[in-house]
Formats: structure tokens, C-alpha cells, sequence
């Protein structure tokens, strides 16, 4: 069995979740929902951060360093609600593709 693959798992689950948070996001939700939106994104983009430097996958390093950034809730990038309407299901698109360059790296090596 390849030793990353316990991490990969992780990080799919929890993309999955974060994904499903950002799609559902639009809706109204207490603003509780948007700070644990924030804290998940950002631990599993730093998670799939660590996995994709260790794996040398350029792409996912920017796609989850910069989802990282934009959902920080240390240091929060502030945009309207309709921006962000906007931008979440972008980012849950990157998150889904990040997750599929992470298999096809494991399947390759």
C-alpha cells in the first residue's frame, strides 16, 4: 500500500465536505456556518498543500494555496455577498480538480 494514500483519503473527504459548504453557501445561513466554511477549507487546502508540495503537482499547489488564502479566517479577504456567490462554486470546481490531480499522481507513481 503507497504511505500517502491515508492523506489522499483525507483530503478527499474533507474537499468533498468543504466543496459541498462552499456550493451551499448561497444560501442564508448563520454566520457561525461561514467561520467552520473558513476553518475546513483552509486546514484541508493546507493538508492537500503538504500533499502536493511532497508530491512535486504544480497545479494543486496553487489551486490549494490560494484557496487557502482566499478562505483564511486568521487574516479574512473580505468581498460582497454576491462576489462570493461567485466565487465558492469556482473554488469547490478547484477543489474537485485538485482532488482528481492528486489520484491520477498516486495511480501514475
Amino acid at each position: 500500500m503507497i504511505k500517502k494514500m491515508p492523506e489522499i483519503m483525507i483530503f478527499t473527504l474533507g474537499a468533498l465536505v468543504a466543496a459541498a459548504m462552499m456550493i451551499a453557501a448561497s444560501g442564508r445561513h448563520a454566520y457561525d456556518y461561514y467561520t467552520i466554511m473558513r476553518w475546513l477549507v483552509t486546514l484541508i487546502c493546507g493538508l492537500g498543500l503538504y500533499i502536493s508540495i511532497k508530491s512535486g503537482l504544480k497545479y494543486a499547489i496553487w489551486i490549494t494555496g490560494i484557496t487557502a488564502f482566499v478562505f483564511n479566517p486568521i487574516i479574512p479577504v473580505h468581498f460582497r455577498k454576491a462576489t462570493w456567490n461567485i466565487l465558492d462554486p469556482i473554488f469547490a470546481a478547484m477543489l474537485l480538480i485538485a482532488i482528481i490531480l492528486m489520484w491520477v499522481d498516486r495511480r501514475a507513481g
